[in-house]
């Protein structure tokens, strides 16, 4: 879906997708999303996220490894998982290369009853919290957007 709402052009790129998620996607509805003539610069991995910030699959240490100075960075956050996806944004804040991401799209998960049913628990933060949040991740210079 994000490539069909924010088509790029990656001819001289190549572009990371992992799917740091517990539910396993299927490759086929993933790979749908891409042109064909893109799918060859693209690496797929649908492995849970690792939430061990010292392990090399940590999101943010792949990124390290491959990251060079002028890449554009854009990071896709949606774990459906409240705790996991605010220890990652906390930890891009204090990431030294934290202001070499250019974006970041977060679906941020928060206490809205109307969305209880679909997440089986109720989550801490409220819409307030979230919004003073985005606010200071802001001030630090991220560029953070909400998703979708």
């Amino acid at each position: 879906m994000f490539a069909q709402l924010f088509p790029c052009n990656i001819q001289q790129t190549t572009a990371w997708s992992t799917g740091w998620e517990v539910k396993q996607h299927a490759a086929a509805d993933y790979w749908r999303q891409w042109p064909a003539e893109d799918r060859y610069k693209m690496h797929f991995y649908n492995t849970p996220f690792d939430t061990d910030q010292t392990s090399p699959d940590y999101p943010l240490n792949i990124l390290k490894r491959i990251y060079k100075p002028g890449d554009f960075v854009v990071i896709k956050l949606d774990v459906d998982t409240e705790a996991l996806e605010l220890a990652f944004m906390k930890a891009i804040q204090e990431w030294e290369l934290g202001p070499s991401i250019a974006e970041i799209f977060w679906e941020q998960h928060f206490n809205v009853p109307e969305m209880e049913r679909h997440f089986h628990y109720k989550m801490a933060a409220n819409w307030t919290d979230g919004l003073a949040l985005f606010r200071e991740f802001r001030m630090k210079g991220l560029r953070l957007h909400y998703w979708p």
